[in-house]
Formats: structure tokens, sequence, C-alpha cells
């Protein structure tokens, strides 16, 4: 084989390697485990469990003291930490957000195991393991905030620099009308679900599910993470719900009664003039 089609063949698959990419939609928690003096705990054991679902991922530090669990779901979390001749160290209400990466380090006091520090009330935690940035709009804004649509992805004009286009009949749940632009129009704008690509075409998602579905969304713009390195627009990371140990349904609709709809503007003030110049009466219809 020829080497300038050897050399094409592997352009081309490197290319379909780089669009083929996504953004992996869960998170990740990482620390480090001491003792009052600062020295490592190697071997300590890390339970990190799911308030939502009683899930428990089980894991220890390494000969640094480091652990690390990848591939959690968004949701709210409880750590406990362990380790023989240490109390029992317990930080609740960790709240991991989608594809966040959380870093919180424990320091472990002396005494035994089943003595039990648990804290309920610590400051805010910031993802400081990665150049991530942007904003989250989590479920309670998916479901509380207006949406005309019902369509997540138009909340993501509450970011500043994002603006959306297309035709409000044609953005409902499951239609891939609407794009959404960032920094002026410049760049592709890249969609992702659970992990998976649902971009279309012209920055119009390929895919989008209804918001009851939806957990939470991440959206993006510049300066990204490393993991970016192929688009130069908006990253929508998408999540929809993994339920939890509470059995619940729900139920909606939405109509659309254009009888309620508020006259245009410019409809009005052209009513009114006609109005003025008696060509119109207050009751006729505009």
């Amino acid at each position: 084989m020829p080497m300038r089609t050897i050399i094409l063949c592997l352009v081309y698959v490197l290319a379909a390697a780089s669009a083929g990419r996504c953004q992996e939609a869960r998170g990740s928690i990482t620390g480090k485990v001491v003792d009052p003096q600062g020295a490592v705990i190697p071997g300590a054991i890390v339970l990190i469990t799911n308030i939502e679902t009683n899930l428990v991922v089980r894991t220890s530090a390494n000969e640094t003291g480091y652990f690390e669990v990848n591939l959690l779901n968004a949701g709210t979390y409880s750590i406990a930490v362990e380790a023989a001749g240490f109390r029992r160290s317990v930080r609740s209400g960790v709240v991991l957000n989608v594809g966040g990466r959380l870093g919180i380090d424990f320091e472990l006091q002396l005494g035994q195991v089943a003595e039990s520090i648990e804290v309920t009330a610590a400051a805010p935690l910031l993802d400081t393991t990665s150049a991530s940035g942007g904003r989250v709009i989590d479920n309670r804004e998916v479901m509380h905030l207006p949406v005309g649509d019902m369509n997540p992805f138009a909340l993501s004009v509450l970011s500043p620099g994002i603006y959306a286009t297309g035709k409000p009949e044609e953005r409902r749940p499951f239609d891939s009308n609407l794009a959404l632009y960032a920094m002026g129009g410049v760049g592709q704008t890249e969609y992702t679900m659970d992990g998976a690509p649902v971009t279309g075409t012209n920055r119009r998602a390929g895919f989008m599910p209804p918001s009851d579905a939806v957990a939470e969304f991440k959206l993006e713009t510049t300066p990204f993470d490393a993991s970016y390195g192929h688009l130069t627009g908006a990253v929508i990371n998408l999540m929809t719900k993994v339920g939890t140990n509470t059995y619940h349904g729900s139920l909606y609709d939405q109509h659309w009664q254009e009888r309620w709809n508020a006259t245009r503007h410019f409809t009005r003030l052209a009513f009114e003039d006609e109005v003025r110049r008696g060509t119109k009466k207050p009751g006729d219809p505009k």
C-alpha cells in the first residue's frame, strides 16, 4: 500500500476519533487521608454513599494516602473514612454536580473506630482538580423555572453570552430546531446526554429530552477543560434522572391557547392609531 494512502487512512481515523469524543456526565471524588500531624494514612477505608439511592462505593487510600472514586452520578453523597487507631470521620451533604470533580481531604483524629466525628455544615466545595468552568442548571431550576416549550436546553440563555434561535413551535421535546450560539456565533455547539453525543447540525441538538426526564445539565463556554479540545463554541453536558429509593411518578400536559396570548406590541399600536382616526372602534377585533 502506498505511503500516501496509509497517511490518509491515519488522518481519517484520528479525525473520526476526535469527532466521536464525548464528555463524561458522571463525576468523581478524590482526596487525601492524613493524621493530626499531617502524615499520610495508607490503607484507610473510604466509603462513599449516594444518599438518594443508598449505593455504597468502597475504596481505600494508597501508600500516599490518596483515594479516588470515578463514575459517580450527580447527587448528594456522604463520605466516611476509617482506619485502625483513629476515629471514624464522616462528611455528609456533599453535592456532586454533573461531570464534577471534588477534592476532599480528611484529617483523622486518634481514638477508637467506634467513635465518630461527623461534619454536616462544611463550607461549599470547589472543584480545584480541573480547569472546567461554566454553570450548572440543576433539577430544581429545570422543573420550576417557566419554560414555555418544556425544553430544558432553553434555560441555557440564563448564562451570559448565550442566545437561542428556532421557532417556538419547533422547540418542543423530541424536536431538533433549537440552536444555541455562544461568543457571537463563533464555533460549533456540542450537546451530550449521559456522556453520549447528541449534537445535530448548525448548532442544534439532535435530540431534546423533556424537562421531567432531566436531572441537571452543565453549560460551559471558554475556557474549556482539556477534554474539550475539538471545539470552540458552547458545551451542553446533560444527565437524565437515575432514580431513587422513593417510588414516585409525574404527569404533565402542555396546551398553547392563542386566545390567551397578549396582543403584539406593534399590532396594538396600529389598532390604537386606527381608533384615533375613527376607522375602528375600541371593541372591534384587532
